[in-house]
């Protein structure tokens, strides 16, 4: 893993380096809490991070990893070929997960259940609590899954929207590209 920053000390590089992972771990949990009930004790985990590469740009709050990435929190796991993390001048977390596919999965709190994402592009504006996955996105929970060519969350209003890609988005399992759902009935319970 390689680390680029300005010249400073290196206690500034470590702070530097601890305040963007403390953003790419803020990030990632503000992207689910609602929409998939993830475990609680995931917050209190410590953080694992891996990369071929890092680059990180202090003046820009920015922070790219690159090349088979893997963050691991608990029980969440975020797979990728590049993610990259961004704060803005007023605090807010903004995040980009890239991969053919990128790859999330997570337990759900109290259930012995994970939820998994996929999608080529994975989105997070934690200003607006929006999470956004483009191109080939599914997302699983359980025996459960929907899939189009774009999925969009709201966490404010716990709104999801799916959108197909028509005849553009097709692949062999949806020549038509159309939005899919499976929902399969719950054991007689």
């Amino acid at each position: 893993m390689k680390i680029l920053t300005q010249d400073r000390n290196p206690l500034e590089r470590a702070s530097t380096v601890a305040s963007l992972l403390c953003v790419c771990l803020a990030l990632i949990f503000m992207k689910f809490p609602n929409a998939v009930n993830a475990d609680d004790s995931d917050t209190m985990a410590p953080v694992t991070l891996e990369a071929d590469f890092v680059e990180i740009d202090d003046k820009n709050q920015e922070a790219v990893f690159k090349g088979n990435v893997t963050l691991r929190q608990g029980t969440l796991e975020i797979n990728a070929n590049e993610i990259i993390v961004k704060r803005d001048e007023k605090g807010f977390q903004y995040g980009k997960a890239r991969g053919n596919p990128a790859h999330f999965r997570q337990k759900r709190e109290g259930l012995d259940e994970h939820i998994d994402g996929y999608a080529k592009r994975i989105e997070y504006n934690g200003e607006n609590g929006q999470l956004e996955m483009f191109e080939d996105a599914k997302i699983t929970r359980g025996p459960d899954e929907v899939e189009g060519d774009y999925i969009s969350y709201n966490m404010t209003n716990e709104f999801f929207q799916i959108k197909g890609g028509g005849k553009s988005a097709a692949s062999i399992n949806n020549p038509n590209g159309r939005v899919k759902a499976v929902i399969k009935p719950k054991n007689g319970n």
